[in-house]
């Protein structure tokens, strides 16, 4: 291992280590997703924060000592589909790494299209796909789900900074859901998903469903489309995390 390659995973094992809650494990198998509940209404609860309702496929990245492996939300091994994602996450600075995330097809603006996403699985096309990461569920023999939601993500993002590339990309999250509902309208986006920001990832899905720690708040209206963002990225301008 090179001198640089030892720095950064050093550093990665440091941020998991000052995690709260954390604790010495070994590198999981597929860990069943936590799922959202719908609703009609943008929860305005004190505690939540906000994000884009990406339309895509939910992907579970795991990286293990350079082996990288894409699971579905079913859990389905679905890395040959996903070579120019697969090729990106070897870029990051961690030896063992498990991602919750979503894999879009990209417009030029930014926007999510799933209809182009199947097409370009069936044609083999990669250039417009790209990953938003919003959770960190393992790090360098750590697992960080026990850490709140906020935390996790703070890590993550100072994780997905030492990747240069640029398929491989942070999911931003927000305080003010009505505000980004709106927004998320106006782009004609999907919707938005909340969850409680000292949520803790739980051992099965039904009692995190339960206690409402992740809903979802699909788009209806149709609004005027005014995209603020640059090429394959998507970018929303509300209130700041």
């Amino acid at each position: 291992m090179s001198r640089v390659a030892s720095s950064r995973l050093h550093s990665s094992r440091s941020l998991a280590r000052a995690l709260p809650g954390v604790k010495v494990a070994s590198f999981p198998a597929f860990i069943q997703p936590c799922l959202a509940l719908a609703r009609n209404e943008v929860p305005t609860a004190r505690g939540l924060v906000h994000a884009i309702k990406l339309d895509g496929y939910r992907v579970q990245v795991h990286i293990q000592d350079g082996r990288v492996r894409l699971y579905t939300r079913g859990g389905f091994d679905w890395t040959n589909r996903f070579a120019t994602i697969v090729a990106g996450m070897t870029r990051l600075p961690a030896a063992k790494l498990v991602l919750d995330g979503e894999i879009i097809c990209a417009e030029q603006d930014g926007r999510p299209n799933f209809s182009a996403l199947q097409d370009d699985l069936k044609r083999g096309r990669h250039d417009r796909l790209v990953y938003y990461a919003f959770d960190l569920l393992h790090l360098d023999g750590f697992d960080t789900r026990p850490a709140p939601l906020l935390e996790r993500k703070r890590v993550l993002q100072s994780v997905l900074s030492e990747c240069r590339a640029q398929r491989i990309l942070y999911s931003e999250h927000f305080m003010d859901g009505t505000d980004l509902y709106a927004r998320a309208t106006e782009m004609k986006l999907e919707g938005i998903v909340s969850k409680m920001a000292n949520a803790r990832v739980p051992l099965g899905t039904m009692r995190a469903l339960a206690k409402g720690q992740v809903l979802e708040v699909r788009s209806l209206r149709r609004g005027r489309l005014r995209p603020r963002g640059s090429k394959r990225h998507l970018k929303v301008t509300a209130c700041s995390p």
